[in-house]
This record gives structure tokens, C-alpha cells and sequence, in this order.
């Protein structure tokens, strides 16, 4: 998306005019000021000043927010984007190109069409009804014109296939969950009525039994199923049975005298739910490798391995170390976006680990997890979590507070508004919220 926008951009910067140019650069600005100077922000905002701009996962939600809104004003030209835009994002395109027809499958190691619905979800941004009369949608068809004209243009879409089969478990246990007691006759009863069941048989056997290994639930008599604690409580979490059997396996292994921030977050980062995945680089193993051996103590499983390390997993532990988004992008080739939405992952699954950890009774470990759930959503270290979670206090206000030896809410409640203003540069109204405290 990036280079097809520099693309562009000489065309439309012939188009602007100065009411446009003066309007573009104050986006610009504000794209600037309101996020740190990595390489992606600072091509996203000089592109932004030419009329167009790109759109991605990697950007945070910040950026795609302020694009999002000047391109619906008209501002921003052309906006070149990633199939994350297609996805439901509701824009005033009046005109949707598609200049690859083909995407790079990860399972099957190279390129692949897209599907018929994919198309048609894209070709649907175009014109909607609310801003344009017509829509147009153009194909760039390198070559078997004929052929993307029959498959695609005059094409149905796929049928619709269930995902229930990869998720069944998790469904399986919910239905235990709701109808304790519940027969197996009962069961096959529920599943015939969903899609996947009216498409095909579905076996619930094997998931049964595996539910019941993993003590998720209990069997009254040969045909009658109840949930236990556990499972109730992996229900309520909403995450995989496995994933939460891992968990307790690593709660329970957890060291009480020293720190397992590495081997929680490795835990939380290797769970199916997690997501971005992103595996590491070839030129990064050395420096996984003199990670790895930096912070082995923190480790809580014994085989793990540089690879067993990915990016995401060096992204998140950098943020709670403090370093900037720029920093994380040069050091591990992630976007802003990219760590957001690790953090956020990580934020619900350290709460389903805390919760598990309440259940086995294994105090260090929920005090830990607790804690370093505050360390990730606010991306600093140990010493600052009391201060984080001061209102109005973030990363940068607490590291200041903290530099002239703030060390609790106690200490920020004896200090003058006068020294909380100079310190976190902040006015009047502020400083009197972050000295009460809340």
C-alpha cells in the first residue's frame, strides 16, 4: 500500500489546489504530532501532503482514524489500502481499484487468487449509496482478461462453509456450561441445528473426551454431562480449553522467588488466541539469541529455544521495558499498529491467566500476572506500575515523577500542583486530578 501511494502522489500533487495544499499540510501536522517520528508516520505524512495516503494494520488506530475522516471529506484523493479497509470500513469510494488479483497464501508458500466473495466485498466499496449515485470498480488484469472477466465480474460467490468444526470445543463446553445435566442426545440435537450441522454430521465424541481429560467437565451418569469449576470459568474467559489447560500448566510450574515475566508472555504469545503472530527475521537471531540468554531466568518452561522467540513476543517485552514505538520499529520491524493490538491481546489473556491462577490458589502468580498486565497496557517497567495507575499519568508523566523520586501516590498527593505542573507539563486543571490521586 505504501509504494503504490508514492506512486501516486506525483499525479494528484498536480491536482491540488491551495485551499486543498493548505488544509493538507495542517493533516499533515496533526499526523505528526500526534504520534512518534517512525519511518511509517513520517511517509504516511508526507504523502498526506501530496493528497493521498495508504491504509494498514500496521498503522495505529489514530492514524487510520484522521485518513479515514479527510478522505470521506474529500481531501485525501486517493487512499491505497491493504484488504483491511475492504472489511467493512464504510468510505465514500466512488472509484475502487484492484490492481492484483492474486495474494501470497503463508500455508501454501505462494501466490493464490482471492476468493469470488473477496472481490465482491471489495468491488462493494465502491459508490455507496449514501455518498455517490454510481460506483465504479476496476480490475487490472496483467493478463487472461477473459478469464477474470468470467471468473470474477459474471462469477458467483463461494458457499458459505461453517467454521464451527476448528472452534467446537469451545462451543461443546459452552453448551455444557448453560445446560448442566444435559444428555449427549441433547447435544447432537443442538449441533444438528447449526450450519454445519445442517451441511454435514458433526462429532462431538472425541471433543467430549478430550473436554473430560482436561477436567473441563464431568459426566453424571454414561449420557449426562455437567461443567466443572474449571471449565465454567474457562467458558466464562472465552478462551480454548487447551488454551486454558496450557495455562494453568504454566501457572502451576511458575517460580514464587523470582520473576517469569519472560515465561508469561511467551505463554500468552504461543496460545492460539493470540494475534499478530509475527515470526522473526532472518537477520534478528543473533540478537534473540543474547536475549534469550539475558532473560533465561524469567523462563518457565526449560525448552525454549531462539526460535521458539517470535517478534511480537521481543515487540511486547521491548514495551515494557520503555522502549518508543520508533525504537520497536527499527529494533523488530514493528508498526504502531502491530503493537497495539499485542497489547491489547495481551491485555485480555493475562487476565484469563490471573483468573486461572486465582482458581489453582497460586498467589505469586496472580500478584505477578496482575501486575504485569498494569506493565502492558501502560508499557513501563516494574517500578512504575503504582504511578501508572494514577489518572492522567501514562509512561512519560510517571518516568518524570518517578526521576525526582516519586515513588507512590502518597508521594504525588504531598507535592505541590506548582512542582506536578513543571514536572509533567501539565496546567493547572490536570495537576489538581493527578495530585488527588485518581
Amino acid at each position: 500500500a505504501p509504494s503504490q501511494a508514492t506512486k501516486a502522489a506525483g499525479a494528484v500533487r498536480k491536482m491540488l489546489n491551495k485551499i486543498d495544499k493548505k488544509r493538507l499540510n495542517e493533516i499533515s501536522d496533526s499526523i505528526l504530532s500526534g504520534n512518534e517520528d517512525t519511518e511509517l508516520i513520517v511517509r504516511l505524512s508526507q504523502l498526506v501532503k501530496d493528497g493521498v495516503a495508504f491504509h494498514h494494520a500496521g498503522l495505529n488506530s489514530t492514524c487510520r482514524d484522521i485518513i479515514e475522516k479527510h478522505f470521506r471529506a474529500g481531501y485525501i484523493k486517493i487512499l491505497t489500502a491493504t484488504p483491511t479497509l475492504a472489511a467493512g470500513v464504510n468510505l465514500p469510494a466512488r472509484r475502487v481499484v484492484i490492481s492484483d488479483i492474486t495474494r501470497y497464501d503463508i500455508d501454501r508458500g505462494r501466490k493464490m487468487r482471492i476468493s469470488v466473495m473477496e472481490y465482491k466485498q471489495f468491488c462493494g466499496r465502491a459508490g455507496r449509496p449514501q455518498y455517490d449515485e454510481i460506483g465504479e470498480a476496476v480490475v487490472v488484469a496483467k493478463r487472461d482478461a477473459d478469464d477474470i472477466l468470467d471468473a470474477y465480474i459474471h462469477g458467483e460467490p463461494e458457499p458459505i462453509h461453517s467454521q464451527i468444526y476448528g472452534q467446537l470445543d469451545i462451543h461443546l463446553l459452552s453448551l455444557i456450561v448453560s445446560q448442566p445435566g444435559i444428555t449427549l442426545q441433547q447435544i447432537n440435537e443442538f449441533f444438528d441445528g447449526t450450519l454445519g450441522g445442517i451441511y454435514g454430521d458433526i462429532e462431538v465424541d472425541y471433543d467430549l473426551e478430550g473436554l473430560y481429560n482436561l477436567k473441563m467437565i464431568d459426566t453424571l451418569d454414561k449420557n449426562r454431562y455437567a461443567a466443572t469449576k474449571l471449565g465454567e470459568l474457562t467458558s466464562k474467559l472465552y478462551i480454548k480449553p487447551h488454551t486454558a489447560s496450557g495455562f494453568l500448566r504454566v501457572i502451576k510450574k511458575s517460580h514464587e522467588k523470582r520473576k517469569n515475566t519472560l515465561g508469561f508472555l511467551h505463554a500468552i504469545s504461543e496460545s492460539e488466541e493470540f494475534f499478530p503472530k509475527m515470526g522473526q527475521l532472518s537477520d534478528q537471531f543473533e540478537a534473540v539469541h543474547a536475549f534469550l540468554e539475558t532473560h533465561r531466568s524469567e523462563l518457565i518452561e526449560e525448552d525454549v529455544y531462539s526460535d521458539d522467540i517470535s517478534r511480537s513476543l521481543l515487540g511486547l517485552y521491548g514495551w515494557i521495558e520503555e522502549e518508543t514505538e520508533k525504537s520497536i520499529a527499527e529494533n523488530y520491524s514493528l508498526e504502531s499498529g502491530d503493537i497495539r493490538r499485542a497489547v491489547e491481546m495481551s491485555r485480555w489473556l493475562l487476565r484469563c491467566m490471573a483468573e486461572l491462577a486465582r482458581y489453582a490458589k497460586t498467589g505469586h502468580a496472580q500478584s505477578e500476572l496482575e501486575e504485569l498486565r498494569i506493565r502492558v497496557m501502560n508499557g513501563v517497567r516494574d517500578e512504575l506500575v503504582p504511578l501508572v495507575q494514577v489518572r492522567n499519568v501514562g509512561r512519560v508523566r510517571a518516568r518524570a515523577l518517578y526521576r525526582v523520586g516519586v515513588r507512590s501516590v502518597s508521594d504525588i498527593k504531598d507535592m505541590p500542583l506548582e512542582k506536578i505542573q513543571a514536572i509533567c507539563k501539565v496546567g493547572l486543571r490536570m495537576a489538581k486530578s493527578i495530585k488527588a490521586g485518581r
